[in-house]
């Protein structure tokens, strides 16, 4: 599983985003990924997410089996409508590509209307929820180095 989030300020100001990888339920560190937001200007983190899932889709790293998103509906529609060309390219081998969002731990499907709930004790939601918050944790890290030391900046 990779996990994505985003952390910036209100005005989008040294927005970040992190990539974290889980492999068999375990956060692989080694294999982390810190983006700066290049493109986008103010808080907008829908187009901040495709931007981040643009950069990654142009790397050769190894495919996951799911890539999750930090947030609902709007960030994985924009990140499908970004990733579409990649996801048909990749065929049968392309990731799940799933939103989590926070409030109530709903799971963001393509194609489906109504997002999966399950109970809050289910273990696949456990592992979901532990790698949003391994990714937001990363994200916001890194975010707090940009922000609070101007030398990382360059």
């Amino acid at each position: 599983i990779e996990g994505y989030d985003i952390a910036n300020l209100a005005e989008g100001r040294d927005a970040t985003a992190s990539m974290v990888v889980f492999e068999n339920g375990i956060p692989v560190s080694e294999k982390y990924r810190q983006f700066r937001i290049k493109t986008v200007k103010g808080a907008n983190d829908v187009a901040m997410m495709r931007e981040v899932l643009r950069r990654r889709s142009r790397n050769k790293w190894p495919i996951p089996d799911i890539i999750m998103l930090d947030g609902g509906k709007p960030q994985l529609n924009g990140v499908m409508d970004e990733l579409k060309d990649w996801l048909i390219h990749m065929g049968n081998n392309a990731p799940l590509i799933i939103g989590l969002a926070k409030r109530d731990e709903e799971i963001y499907i393509p194609n489906r209307t109504k997002p999966l709930r399950l109970k809050k004790s289910h273990p696949f939601l456990l592992l979901l929820m532990h790698v949003r918050d391994e990714a937001h944790r990363f994200a916001r890290r890194y975010h707090h180095r940009l922000r609070d030391y101007p030398k990382f900046k360059d």
